[in-house]
């Protein structure tokens, strides 16, 4: 009988083993014993406290918060009212004209069962009926006045406590009984009495509140709380309970009063109290929550009379977090928690549903901690734990409570400046580094200045304070910037934000960046966009372009940033202070066929727009707040637009020609005026910086800070152009230099002609040169790449139009094109492979042909080949001069290819070596020999690859099928010379 017992016990604790009841005890879902929970604090169980009723409104609905949706409801005149006094009620009024009760959804009773009522009754010389049913009821006070509470047996007996009833005071009231028991344990505060009821069958029931079945001994007083389970709690669960109510109701007193943390000496802290607990092996409640949101568990060490109870001290908390000077800006929740612990539970687990906690967003780090103190200031932390996530719920495991800790939830969010103290930031001095992205940026006061990269969510900068970025670093944001100070990038620095969508800045403050323009000379045009604006998703020219003869500092200097000189005259002056800037050079091209000159300093340009100006080589200061986000400008078709890059970092070419693929040709066109030598337009000379997706001519892929180019349309109906943050890059660029980098290296002081970049794919670079009649060396480069999956006819993006075609000139033939090409994308690179060039000369002239870069090229031959004489002229040996009669050569020259024999004694008919990139063994000859198979051996002997080969080139390539181990393998050639067998490392 004892093992049948223990198994009933364990089946109990299980039955009710929940968080979310009173006190811990029971679930709301309606899956455990709590059966009905009736709260007058929430009247209709929304969790919501703040939605009640006016004071005196009748109450129709009071709804059941176990979730079995067990509401207790009345209609017409017997409504009770909703009172709102220390603590919200139900109050019912048995002298009223109309009596007042409530009847239950579902109606029933308990053999086995507890319930428990809190509320303050008035004595009208009349019985108070607190549950009734069809055939007893649970009585306030016991019929014919008794003044006792008490159990009635319709038609059997009318059974009396030996507990008063507590007439005018808040008072917990429990009634508790077993299955198979006749005995009623009744409980009043801190009184408790066994009542025989003479009936092991006589239940708990709940048909109705507040009236008999004879329609008397109605109840007069506030209800502010009911709870019923349908199975008896055991006695750690009632201690609990009653602990919970006593502390939510102005702690009344009751016996086993372990939580002492409800009163003002101690905090008030009432709110959401739960605990765990055991008074024997029987006894046992170990995982609560109750109505709050801290679910506790696992106690190392739970012996006999061993609790721990916790409440909060902020009845309505949303559970958001704020930061102050006080805490080191460490973000901390809107509640406080305290503990009290009888005797020692040992270590416990702390536990946080995701859902139920506000971070200040949803983006930041959120790394939860779980903090430990003595005192209510968490100035000096006993502990602290750090949750872990895991399926929507935050863990603090091996927690070590004390008598009367107090305990909270923080986390960092924010990175701040506050005077000349930072604080939380993973970089020197606590600033902010790259590993520091999801964290927000509040520059307070004073001037941050950062130097070393940074990562952050978003950045605030209150008014009178300073974000400044040194030199040669960056700042990237996520999402947006709150300015209402200054930001400043000194020097080569920049500001990236990566977030997609339109732009999230805000505020009224300015950032500052400096550009120095590549020209030298008053006839040197430059093409200009703006990284700002004014505010209003606009610009002028003179409202952004400032003089930078001072440059940005992380501070104020005297003389940064005044305004430029705007002049009529045709010749500005980079040496005046301020500054000169002609007017007369200020013109714009925004889908259109021409030029729209004179627009004059102070016109209206969209973001992202472009401008032409003379600028001498000067310096200017750019003002006003940082562009950031997606900006789009129509084009339609055969019409040009001068856009540039928008932003305060460097724009990614690339990127931008494959966002924008199908609204222009996806080349890009930069001046260069650096021959330019007049005012007059018909009489420049200067060439165009041409970019297509990997390849560029005279330029770079990355384009700074201010620079604008043209783009042009050819598909017929409109397009519209678009930048974005994903197009925006960390590459450091110094100035608006139409070349903006380099292309070649040097080795040794030397120049070279053959260098390995990140493309992979080979590209040459052809050379043409002349001596114009002025004396003046005219260059042009042209390039041809070798990609994968392209082709030798015109793909838009790859290939890329001359746009600067001059009286003697030099260009690809593009398949199906009429026009001339300086960037020509084809087919992987073959040996048979011949590029057809075009020739044009206004006069009899010696014209130079030659390699001006090979990037990632072998040892290949590369000949230009003339067909008019049949002249076929090695390249790579030397530069070619030819005498050309005036004249248009559109078929005259090509390019043709050759792997010839190595020149190496060293090798007996083939070099053999394994090319991990290309995962292929290659064979270069030496000498004439016809390759006709190839074998792979391991080391074992076993035969792991075979092919036939058919190619008679001098540079045979076998693709291997699979990736080999690492290792040593034998490779078998056959060949009309004979085997030939070589050991290779793979």
């Amino acid at each position: 009988m004892k093992f049948s017992f223990t198994i009933l016990s364990l089946f109990f604790i299980v039955a009710i083993y929940g968080q979310t009841g009173p006190g811990g005890v029971g679930t709301i879902d309606g899956t455990s014993s709590l059966k009905i929970w009736l709260r007058a604090d929430d009247l209709d169980a929304d969790n919501d406290i703040t939605d009640n009723p006016a004071d005196g409104t009748s109450v129709s609905t009071w709804s059941d918060y176990s979730g079995n949706g067990n509401n207790f409801t009345q209609s017409g005149a017997n409504r009770p009212t909703y009172s709102i006094g220390t603590f919200k009620a139900v109050n019912f009024d048995a002298s009223a004209a109309t009596v007042q009760y409530m009847n239950a959804t579902s109606t029933g009773s308990y053999s086995n069962s507890s319930a428990f009522f809190v509320s303050n009754p008035v004595n009208v010389s009349n019985s108070h009926t607190l549950f009734n049913g069809s055939s007893t009821s649970l009585r306030m006070e016991q019929w014919n006045n008794t003044n006792r509470v008490g159990f009635t047996r319709y038609g059997v007996a009318d059974y009396s406590s030996s507990l008063s009833t507590p007439f005018g005071s808040n008072s917990i009231i429990q009634f508790h009984k077993s299955s198979g028991s006749s005995t009623l344990n009744v409980r009043r505060n801190n009184g408790n009495n066994n009542v025989n009821i003479g009936s092991t069958t006589a239940g708990i029931p709940y048909d109705a509140i507040g009236r008999n079945t004879a329609g008397t001994d109605d109840a007069t007083g506030d209800f502010f709380e009911v709870i019923l389970f349908n199975s008896r709690v055991n006695n750690a669960q009632r201690i609990i309970i009653q602990n919970y109510l006593s502390a939510k109701y102005g702690n009344i007193s009751i016996s086993q009063n372990y939580y002492n943390e409800d009163n003002a000496a101690n905090g008030n802290f009432d709110y959401k109290v739960a605990g765990i607990g055991r008074t024997n092996a029987s006894n046992i409640h170990s995982d609560s929550q109750g109505t709050g949101i801290i679910r506790i568990n696992n106690p190392s060490s739970l012996g006999n009379n061993d609790f721990l109870f916790w409440g909060e001290d902020v009845e309505d908390a949303d559970y958001t977090f704020s930061e102050s000077a006080s805490n080191n800006y460490i973000s901390r929740i809107d509640t406080k928690w305290r503990v009290s612990e009888r005797n020692n539970v040992g270590t416990v687990t702390v536990s946080v549903n995701a859902s139920d906690i506000n971070f200040n967003d949803t983006d930041g780090c959120n790394q939860l901690q779980l903090v430990v103190d003595n005192n209510s200031d968490f100035s000096s932390p006993t502990s602290t734990y750090t949750f872990t996530l895991g399926s929507g719920v935050y863990t603090a495991t091996g927690v070590n409570f004390t008598n009367n800790d107090y305990f909270t939830l923080q986390y960092t969010d924010v990175i701040v400046l506050d005077g000349s103290t930072a604080y939380n930031g993973s970089g020197t001095a606590n600033k902010p580094n790259t590993s520091d992205d999801c964290y927000k940026l509040f520059v307070k006061s004073n001037t941050l200045t950062l130097s070393e990269d940074a990562d952050v969510r978003e950045v605030e900068i209150e008014s009178g304070a300073i974000l400044a970025v040194d030199s040669g670093y960056r700042l990237k944001v996520i999402n947006g910037i709150n300015n209402s100070g200054e930001i400043r990038l000194v020097g080569s620095s920049q500001l990236v934000q990566t977030h997609t969508g339109t732009d999230l800045n805000t505020g009224t403050g300015n950032l500052f960046v400096d550009q120095t323009a590549s020209t030298s000379s008053v006839y040197h045009s430059g093409y200009w966009t703006s990284p700002v604006n004014e505010g209003s998703g606009v610009f002028t020219i003179s409202g952004v372009l400032k003089d930078g003869t001072v440059p940005t500092a992380a501070t104020s200097t005297v003389g940064e940033a005044v305004n430029i000189n705007f002049i009529s005259g045709f010749d500005g002056d980079a040496s005046a202070s301020p500054i000169e800037i002609s007017t007369r050079w200020l013109a714009k091209l925004v889908d259109a066929s021409d030029w729209t000159r004179l627009i004059g300093s102070g016109a209206s340009l969209n973001i992202g727009e472009g401008w032409n100006m003379k600028s001498m080589g000067a310096t200017f200061t750019f003002k006003g707040r940082p562009n950031d986000g997606t900006y789009t400008i129509p084009i339609s078709q055969d019409n040009f637009s001068l856009v540039g890059n928008p932003y305060p970092s460097a724009l990614d070419s690339e990127t931008f020609i494959s966002d924008n693929t199908s609204a222009i040709t996806g080349t890009l066109y930069l001046y260069n005026s650096s021959s330019d030598n007049t005012h007059i337009r018909n009489a420049y000379t200067g060439t165009y910086s041409t970019i297509v997706s990997g390849v560029t001519i005279g330029g770079g892929r990355y384009l700074p800070i201010g620079q604008a180019f043209f783009v042009t349309r050819t598909a017929a109906g409109s397009g519209t152009i678009t930048f974005q943050n994903s197009q925006r890059s960390i590459f450091t660029l110094s100035d608006t230099a139409p070349i903006v980098a380099k292309i070649a290296i040097k080795k040794k002081g030397i120049k070279s002609k053959f260098v390995t970049n990140h493309k992979g794919f080979p590209i040459l670079r052809l050379g043409f040169n002349i001596k114009t009649d002025d004396n003046y060396n005219y260059n042009r480069q042209i390039a041809a790449a070798f990609r994968k999956g392209k082709t030798s006819g015109y793909e838009n993006g790859y290939d890329g139009k001359m746009f600067d075609k001059k009286p003697s000139d030099f260009a690809f033939k593009v398949e199906g094109e009429e026009k001339p090409f300086v960037i020509s994308t084809m087919q992987e690179f073959d040996e048979n492979i011949k590029i057809p060039l075009i020739l044009e000369v206004d006069k009899n002239r010696e014209v130079t042909f030659k390699i001006d870069l090979l990037e990632n090229f072998d040892d290949v031959t590369i000949y230009l080949n003339d067909k008019l004489t049949g002249e076929k002229y090695d390249l790579r040996k030397s530069d070619i001069k030819i005498n050309v009669i005036q004249g248009n050569y559109p078929n005259r020259f090509f390019v043709s290819f050759k792997y010839e024999f190595l020149e190496d004694d060293g090798f007996d008919f083939v070099k053999m070596y394994h090319s991990k990139k290309e995962n292929s063994i290659i064979l270069r000859k030496s000498k004439p020999i016809e390759i006709k198979e190839l074998s792979i051996y391991n080391i074992n002997g076993s035969e792991v690859f075979k092919m036939h080969n058919s190619s008679s080139s001098n540079k045979i390539e076998f693709k291997l099928l699979k990736e080999f181990s690492a290792g040593v393998y034998f490779v078998k050639i056959e060949s009309d010379k004979g085997v030939i067998t070589q050991k290779i490392g793979i």
